[in-house]
């Protein structure tokens, strides 16, 4: 049932009082994503629909093998291009409502370091505060941060 897939019905619930067409910017493997952003009449706010090239990175960085020097330097080109888009996309379209996907095997990247390791992010990130949690209580929990942006109104 979709309403009970990944907390749909909590997450709707709450973009939808916050106001109608947001930019909504979803951090994780939110499989309802799009399901959510259509039935609350939003919109995408990032190029990326998850966050599968940072999972990736993350994945074989961590795999156990060597890693030789050209690799490392296409998987960093990879991860800074990844990451300038995100930089541009919150400068950009200014999200009203970030959503993050807390769960450590769905979150391949942490705002809070890309706010200090990129000065540009940590400019449109201080924008944000953490407005509610949504906890899921289905076959595999998951939590969502919600965070607002103090400069877009309702």
């Amino acid at each position: 049932v979709m309403d009970d897939y990944c907390g749909f019905t909590k997450l709707k619930q709450y973009i939808e009082s916050q106001g109608t067409h947001n930019k909504i910017a979803i951090f994780g493997n939110l499989p309802d994503a799009f399901p959510l952003i259509n039935y609350t009449n939003s919109d995408y706010a990032l190029r990326y629909s998850g966050v599968w090239l940072a999972c990736g990175i993350e994945s074989y960085r961590k795999g156990g093998e060597p890693i030789s020097q050209k690799t490392e330097e296409i998987l960093k080109k990879a991860e800074d291009f990844y990451i300038n888009g995100i930089i541009d996309d919150f400068k950009r379209n200014k999200p009203a409502i970030v959503i993050i996907n807390t769960s450590t095997t769905n979150n391949c990247i942490n705002l809070q370091n890309l706010s200090k390791e990129h000065p540009d992010f940590a400019k449109e990130w201080q924008k944000y505060s953490l407005s509610s949690t949504i906890n899921t209580t289905k076959k595999d929990p998951v939590t969502y941060e919600i965070y607002l942006n103090n400069t877009v109104q309702k």
